[in-house]
């Protein structure tokens, strides 16, 4: 910025000024009586009141100008933003004054001058003018007597060149309510807007080098400002509503500023405005929307309150009336909007509604002395407001001390609520309190209102609109309920969209779709409309909008309650009467809030809303009690203390070698009991934190070893393959142990899998087998399961590549080898994998081999599997017409209540090739697309080719799935039959050795596991 070096000394009225903040002032005195001269501008006292350096007042009128010089040393930055508080304040309290000059010998930053904007944006004060050091440069080398006077040497200044016009800011306003506005836009070039008549484009600027030359300045041809460019920021006004212009949704608006000169036109800047719709009234909200419009308008005084679940558009329609309302704003009705937000600072919302019910005063910005006399001003007398209380509230606010706010009002509230009321006869307008998201404050809070609530008068002048969750059992309130839309009106809506039409909404979303919520059901239909297929939907649905949809939903927690704050840090559930214990009130309130689920007596995050995300900042600051819960826990809750112990480690890292032992003892029996989704949870806290542990590192690669089996069994992970080969790489350069083979066992399991490394496995399977004898015994207690495994793995891809006869002799072997290791498990295994490769080849021997199997499986180790068996002994009943879709709906029961959803969501593709068999294709999409929609059967590649399979014939497009693995096998023959689906309308369970003539039907392969 400019650098300033007054001159030591200069006399002003015969007295020598030294102070260079004084001698600013008096700078300030000559370049306004200079550029005013027919005002009679005085300097106040050196000391000054707090509020105005020099003040000019009209001997006829009364009518008065203040300005409000800050000098600083520090001229590279702006002036700061609390400066000239006080002159704002002060100047509320004034009734005659008309324009306010705020100056300043640097630079004056955009967020200052919108923030003293939007202060005096309601008031009667309607002028205000800014003026900074390089507008008063310009101004001071046009005048060099003044530089002389008051300046060392010249003032380091370069004049233009030639006449140019530089914006300061631009802002793009709208009203929020009667009381406030919001800068919606702030210099930006292209900014989203809703209800197009309700924008004001504001802007300041600073013209030089004009000279006596006029300044026209425009902005698409409508005029902005003409007349003299004047040293100082100058500011520009425009109504959007007044600009004639026609706008249409989503089209780019361009807005062109520019200043014409010698009849040229010299642009300033481009901006853009898009006028976009943001959201769409349905047929509940539209209900809901005319009742409380209607009772508006009708001027019958109630209370609305628009209940219904979360995210059901309730905050849309109160928004919808209120921004309609000031639309048509009038002067004989004011409009206040609140939108609380669950914060301990609701309480001072609660304030701003109370002073308006009483002083009709909005800004709490102010001293409580000023406060005060604005009261005495208006004669407001009022009871419930007694100077003390005045006091107290105004300074407790300003110190941002909610709890003192809230005792004074839980105080003094219930005894004089009636007074607020009364008071508002002496005012001759109407008001409209329209309050969103009630629920969402505290009990203390909820009680402070309600009891306003219960003091209403509907023969005054005052409406509310409230949204909630729940009704309210108060007088003179309507219950209004908004629920979600039904499907009716979805499927409605999304083949007006499309340009097909679907008969059931199982189609292209699953039964449990997100399309319910108004807002991401427009953003569907947005996103969806165009030329698009059936299947092009469903993909856009399950690929891409399912996942914005849940993080729409789930939004984020504020974490201001220590009971969240627990249940969000153990994760794992907390007994209830733990809890209970602690704060049952605050419990109840965080679960009315559906923050947490309550389930089997234990309380966990409901991770539908919460991101599993836990700030820095609230754990350090909660950190001592949070070690004093969980510590605590471990001694009345011994049976999960790994638990608790994981939830420190994954948080403290002081924690980690504590307990690290510990929890992998846990791991280790978890593992033994198939307990694989704890493994898993147990397993990625120690990952997590494994740079702390500095011990051996054969224990770093069986937690590792421990992940990736788990991860094969509960999440589908592509990650098992990448784990187990990094614990084999691992022992390159050293001597190979059990923990290596149990590895590349699983190594070869995921390779299956894969789906993709058929024809290399049964060398790789051959390797480890050779690698297996060599050591077996040179290492004590190599374990057999890994060979037994690998031996199993020979069999099933003889079996993926069609080689029937290779895997009947390898399935053989595996049955002589289980006995020879005395693994009875393991002859169930190699009974039922066998029995599942041959679906295409003999249903009937397939279901003996897997009545033989679960024969092996009554034992606890090998729950998973009995369960898994019993629904492929179903499902291969259904097939050969033995048994029904019903009895394999309660097999998969027994999958969900044990949490195996691998197998659980693998059951729906079975039922959906039982439902085309049967030609119920309504219910065959719907249990394909909930299978889909499932983010743990995503990483899957045989899901993959199965599910497209499934498509292919209810959505009649070609199989999208290829894999050069297949070449050769049944599975390719059946990609092969899908290509010209739409000629093929009966589907048939594929086998090797059908009718050639069957080539007309469509290929479903049985292989659905």
């Amino acid at each position: 910025m400019i650098e300033w070096t007054f001159r030591e000394k200069i006399l002003y009225q015969k007295k020598t000024v030294t102070s260079d903040s004084r001698k600013f002032e008096i700078l300030i005195e000559t370049y306004l009586k200079e550029r005013y001269p027919l005002e009679n501008w005085k300097l106040t006292k050196a000391t000054r009141d707090g509020n105005r350096d020099l003040e000019n007042v009209c001997e006829f009128t009364g009518m008065s100008m203040w300005a409000e010089a800050k000098y600083t040393i520090h001229t590279e930055e702006n002036i700061g933003s609390r400066k000239y508080d006080s002159t704002l304040v002060s100047s509320l309290l004034e009734n005659n004054l008309i324009k306010i000059f705020f100056i300043t010998n640097t630079s004056i930053g955009s967020n200052l001058i919108g923030r003293i904007r939007k202060f005096y944006y309601f008031s009667a004060i309607k002028q205000i003018s800014f003026i900074d050091g390089y507008a008063l440069s310009y101004w001071v080398k046009k005048h060099p007597d003044v530089e002389r006077r008051f300046f060392k040497e010249p003032i380091s200044f370069t004049e233009p060149s030639a006449p140019n016009v530089t914006l300061q800011c631009i802002r793009l306003i709208c009203k929020s309510d009667s009381y406030t506005i919001d800068n919606v836009w702030e210099d930006q070039e292209l900014y989203p807007l809703y209800l197009s008549k309700c924008y004001t484009i504001e802007g300041e600027f600073i013209a030089v080098g004009f000279g006596d030359k006029p300044l026209t300045l425009y902005c698409n041809d409508h005029l902005l400002y003409q007349g003299d460019a004047l040293p100082e920021i100058m500011s520009f006004s425009l109504d959007i509503a007044q600009t004639g212009e026609r706008f249409r949704v989503d089209e780019e608006y361009p807005l062109h500023i520019y200043y014409i000169l010698d009849d040229k036109r010299n642009d300033c800047r481009k901006y853009s405005l898009k006028f976009a719709v943001l959201g769409e009234l349905y047929q509940n909200q539209v209900q809901s929307y005319i009742t409380i419009e209607t009772g508006i308008k009708s001027n019958y005084k109630k209370i609305y309150n628009l209940y219904g679940p979360q995210s059901s558009g309730k905050s849309w329609i109160l928004n919808n009336l209120k921004n309609d309302l000031l639309k048509n704003a009038q002067e004989n009705r004011h409009i206040i909007y609140v939108n609380f937000n669950g914060q301990e600072s609701d309480i001072a919302d609660i304030c701003r509604i109370i002073f308006t019910l009483a002083f009709d005063y909005y800004n709490l910005s102010m001293s409580a002395k000023a406060l005060s006399n604005y009261c005495k001003k208006n004669n407001a007398k009022n009871s419930f407001f007694s100077p003390n209380n005045i006091q107290a509230i105004i300074q407790a606010l300003q110190g941002e001390d909610y709890l003192l706010v809230k005792n004074i009002l839980m105080g003094s509230v219930f005894s004089n609520t009636k007074s607020l009321f009364q008071i508002n006869q002496c005012f001759a307008y109407e008001k409209t309190y329209f309050l969103d998201n009630i629920h969402l404050l505290d009990s203390d809070n909820c009680c402070i209102l309600e009891a306003v609530f219960r003091a209403f008068d509907p023969l005054q002048k005052i409406s509310f609109v409230l949204t909630s969750r729940n009704q309210m059992n108060i007088p003179h309130i309507e219950n209004i309920f908004l629920d979600y839309i039904d499907n009716t009106e979805i499927l409605r809506a999304i083949n007006e969209a499309l340009p097909f039409c679907i008969d059931e909404l199982n189609e292209i979303v699953p039964p449990n779709h997100y399309l319910k919520y108004p807002g991401l059901l427009y953003s569907f239909l947005r996103d969806v409309r165009g030329d698009r297929t059936i299947q092009d939907v469903k993909n856009y649905y399950i690929d891409d909008f399912q996942t914005s949809a849940l993080q729409y939903i789930r939004g984020s927690f504020a974490f201001e309650s220590m009971i969240l704050i627990l249940v969000c840090f153990v994760q794992k559930g907390i007994p209830v009467y733990f809890l209970e214990e602690i704060n049952e009130a605050d419990l109840n309130r965080i679960y009315d809030r559906q923050f947490i689920i309550i389930k089997n007596d234990y309380v966990f995050p409901n991770y539908e809303k919460w991101d599993r995300e836990m700030p820095a900042s609230i754990l350090n600051q909660h950190k001592k009690a949070l070690t004093g819960y969980i510590h605590k826990f471990m001694d009345m809750d011994p049976g999960r203390r790994e638990i608790y112990q994981c939830s420190l480690m994954s948080h403290y890292s002081e924690y980690y070698c504590q307990y690290f032992e510990s929890v992998f003892q846990s791991i280790e029996l978890k593992f033994r009991e198939n307990q694989y989704s704890q493994v898993v949870f147990l397993c990625e806290a120690l990952m997590e934190g494994k740079s702390f542990y500095v011990k051996e590192n054969e224990k770093s690669n069986y937690i590792k070893y421990y992940l990736a089996f788990s991860y094969m069994h509960c999440d589908a992970s592509k990650n098992a393959q990448k784990i187990f080969r990094e614990i084999t790489d691992s022992y390159h350069a050293k001597a190979k142990t059990a923990l290596y083979f149990n590895a590349a066992s699983e190594k070869i399991d995921a390779a299956y899998w894969g789906f993709k490394s058929f024809q290399s496995l049964p060398k790789e399977i051959n390797n480890f087998r050779k690698d297996w004898m060599e050591l077996k015994s040179e290492i004590i207690h190599l374990p057999y399961r890994a060979y037994l495994t690998a031996a199993n793995r020979m069999m099933v891809t003889y079996l993926a590549l069609d080689h029937v006869k290779l895997a009947g002799e390898w399935l053989r072997k595996n049955l002589k080898s289980a006995v020879r290791f005395r693994s009875c498990e393991h002859i169930g295994y190699s009974f039922m994998d066998y029995a599942k490769g041959i679906y295409h080849m003999n249903l009937f021997l397939a279901l003996q081999y897997l009545q033989i199997a679960d024969s092996y499986f009554q034992t606890a180790s090998e729950k998973r599997r009995h369960f898994d068996c019993l629904c492929e002994i179903q499902y291969v009943k259904c097939l050969i017409g033995k048994g029904s879709t019903q009895q394999l709906l309660l097999a998969q029961e027994k999958l969900f209540e044990n949490q195996y959803w691998i197998q659980y969501y693998k059951c729906h593709l079975k039922l959906a090739v039982c439902y085309i068999l049967k030609g119920q294709f309504a219910e065959a999409k719907k249990y394909l697309l909930e299978a889909e929609a499932s983010p743990i059967m995503k990483n899957d590649e045989r899901i993959q080719y199965l599910c497209s399979m499934i498509e292919s014939f209810l959505y009649k497009v070609p199989m999208s799935y290829k894999n050069s693995e297949l070449s050769g096998t049944s599975y390719q023959t059946i990609i092969d039959n899908s290509q010209c689906p739409r000629i093929k309308q009966k589907a048939v369970l594929y086998c090797m050795h059908q009718d050639k003539n069957s080539n007309a039907c469509f290929y479903l392969d049985p292989r659905v596991w």
